[in-house]
């Protein structure tokens, strides 16, 4: 049989195939930038000659194919202009767009020291001032091409209202406390058992909301926390002096509801957001736990100072409560990749799950330093408030504290927790960032967020023993050191999540965040709060001299102080296998995504890689990239 001899091509069709290649050329590389972008084809730009067909196909594109491949014809028509234009595509990475400006960051700290400042020296400011410099600082404090009417930044602001809910209740008992014991005549080991009762339904519930977290909807789920978490407040407020066990199953229902937002929330801010915007948002995440810490401290106290009911603050918040519940409903949907995850992880049980997040060490030794940060950031933020009543108390000549004093000292702890919190956030988080990525003058480090956990943690021990000790001498010289406690405290609260979300599977991080959960808060500030109350007993006798009661109370906390140097080794264990465990937990995802078309509820749906953001600067590069060739193209047709 005669080989078959193919007839020459003509100079049209040369030219057609040539515009042909070149727009799949080019095609290629923008859509390979698109699959590491974590663009859906929805969202890709509406370019002439390029279908969203064809980029569903080449989502998956490792290399762009040569300019100059056969049939060797085609080469007449390649210039050095198209070429430049072809390699402009290759050079674009994601790494090209400009991140969140973060001078923002460094503004809104200043503002929270000047704040802190006036607040216990007695600096007096103008309040204009003070003003015109936060809303500078908010205003800076910007995401990548950011708009708060974007439906992610929506979600994102309601769910760090909730947040904030969440911590103004669980601190409000704190801001009362020596009314409440009166209420109730009961002493400090019962009034430890009201924080323990919480965190003991919160541990339990956590796994619970955590394995349905990854298999069903997290918006309903969230809701019914938050119809719990309504009705237990409120119910609260009208036990009666003879009711203090009921007061206390109330306090401990609220740790269920607590427990759905705590596993759920932070899962669907790794669902929306993604690389250095996940930081930013878990950063904006956690402000709001020092702030609703703070806030709770202060409010409680001043609306007893106001009413003279301690317990008026557990019938205003439930309003607040219903008023998310409703926007809620109307504002947050939920995300079609992660429904997709929940159906193909249906299949696997709790034990199974356990399982895979023992084998991640970055896990395990992350979870261990976390507990003994919990342990002792839980006995602090409960008994500082009678901590330092008991130091006045001493320190006076009368050994008698005021209701004036005692609404000082809460709105003093309230304000050092809420800024401190606020500054320990920021400078953790924008640290381990900027180390990581070698950016503000560090060398990059890939074990960067493991290691500002661990150096937090080391800087903690010595700031908070010399607030224990300074408190017998100087109360402001204690403030001082307390502020630095809680802020290298709290600068592990984003990182260590952020560590979670990036070494766990999308479809395991529900159960990942809940399994932490249990551990960190059932070893916690679950128990610590107790002991601390129960050791102070037991060294005072059940004395009512203040001295004695201001020592006992000393000696418990040397014990949280303690729990902080092995959170520190724990953190750098981590750092043996945190490059190892996040390189495992990307090539898991993407191999599983990668190339596979899901229908889901009746539209053809192609996942992509989570773990890279999604922004309006690779689009409008790309496209003008793109445009470009395509004039390219239209000259050398004209040309020919």
């Amino acid at each position: 049989m005669e080989p078959v001899v193919k007839a020459p091509l003509t100079a049209a069709e040369r030219m057609a195939l040539r515009r042909e290649r070149i727009l799949k050329n080019s095609e290629s590389r923008v859509n390979r930038l698109y699959g590491v972008a974590g663009v859906s084809t929805e969202n890709t730009p509406a370019v002439e000659g390029i279908s969203n067909k064809d980029l569903k196909d080449m989502m998956d594109c490792k290399a762009p194919t040569p300019v100059t491949a056969d049939p060797p014809e085609l080469n007449e028509y390649a210039n050095e202009d198209l070429q430049k234009e072809l390699a402009k595509l290759d050079k674009l990475t994601v790494s090209d767009v400009k991140s969140y400006d973060s001078t923002g960051d460094y503004y809104l700290v200043a503002l929270i020291v000047l704040i802190t400042s006036t607040t216990i020296c007695g600096i007096s400011f103008t309040t204009l001032f003070t003003l015109i410099f936060a809303l500078y600082s908010f205003k800076s404090l910007n995401s990548p091409s950011s708009t708060w009417k974007d439906p992610k930044y929506i979600t994102l602001s309601l769910l760090c209202f909730l947040h904030l809910l969440n911590f103004l209740d669980r601190s409000s008992v704190s801001g009362v406390l020596s009314q409440l014991k009166k209420y109730y005549k009961i002493n400090d080991s019962y009034c430890g058992l009201i924080q323990t009762s919480f965190i003991v339904f919160y541990t339990i519930s956590a796994p619970v909301f955590g394995f349905l977290g990854d298999r069903h909807s997290k918006k309903k789920i969230m809701l019914g926390g938050l119809t719990i978490w309504a009705i237990a407040v409120f119910a609260s407020s009208f036990c009666g002096p003879d009711q203090f066990f009921l007061f206390v199953m109330c306090r401990a229902c609220l740790g269920i509801s607590d427990a759905a937002f705590a596993t759920i929330m932070p899962t669907i801010i790794g669902e929306t957001f993604f690389n250095s915007e996940r930081s930013w948002a878990l950063m904006v995440y956690y402000f709001f736990i020092p702030i609703g810490s703070g806030l709770g401290y202060m409010t409680s106290s001043s609306l007893f100072y106001l009413s003279g009911e301690w317990n008026i603050v557990f019938k205003f918040t439930p309003l607040l409560g219903i008023t998310c519940f409703i926007l809620i409903c109307f504002f947050i949907h939920e995300d079609k990749e992660a429904a997709i995850l929940r159906k193909r992880v249906v299949k696997t049980s709790i034990k199974e799950d356990i399982k895979y997040l023992m084998s991640i060490k970055t896990y395990v030794f992350n979870t261990l330093g976390m507990t003994c940060i919990i342990f002792t950031v839980g006995a602090i933020s409960f008994w500082t408030p009678i901590f330092v009543e008991y130091a006045y108390e001493m320190q006076s000549e009368t050994h008698i504290i005021t209701d004036d004093q005692k609404l000082t000292i809460s709105l003093i702890f309230g304000i050092i927790t809420c800024v401190a919190g606020i500054c320990g956030v920021i400078s953790g988080s924008s640290i381990s960032e900027a180390w990581r990525d070698g950016r503000m003058g560090f060398r990059g480090n890939a074990y960067a967020d493991p290691l500002v956990c661990a150096i937090a943690s080391f800087v903690a021990i010595p700031s908070l023993y010399f607030t224990l000790v300074f408190l017998q001498f100087s109360i402001d010289f204690a403030w001082i050191f307390c502020f630095l406690s809680v802020t290298t405290m709290t600068m592990n609260w984003s990182v260590n999540t952020d560590m979670l979300l990036y070494t766990v599977v999308p479809e395991r991080r529900a159960t990942a965040i809940a399994c932490q959960t249990l551990v960190a808060h059932a070893l916690g500030d679950a128990i610590s709060p107790y002991i601390i109350g129960l050791i102070s007993d037991t060294l005072s006798w059940h004395s009512i001299d203040p001295t004695t009661k201001f020592f006992s109370l000393q000696y418990a906390f040397f014990v949280p102080n303690f729990f902080v140097v092995f959170s520190a080794a724990f953190y750098l264990v981590s750092t043996f296998y945190v490059v190892k465990d996040k390189k495992i937990a990307d090539d898991a995802s993407y191999e599983r995504l990668e190339n596979e078309e899901i229908t889901f509820e009746g539209e053809h749906f192609t996942p992509i890689r989570q773990n890279t953001p999604q922004t309006d600067e690779i689009n409008q590069a790309a496209n003008e990239i793109v445009e470009n060739i395509l004039n390219q193209i239209t000259r050398q047709e004209e040309t020919h």
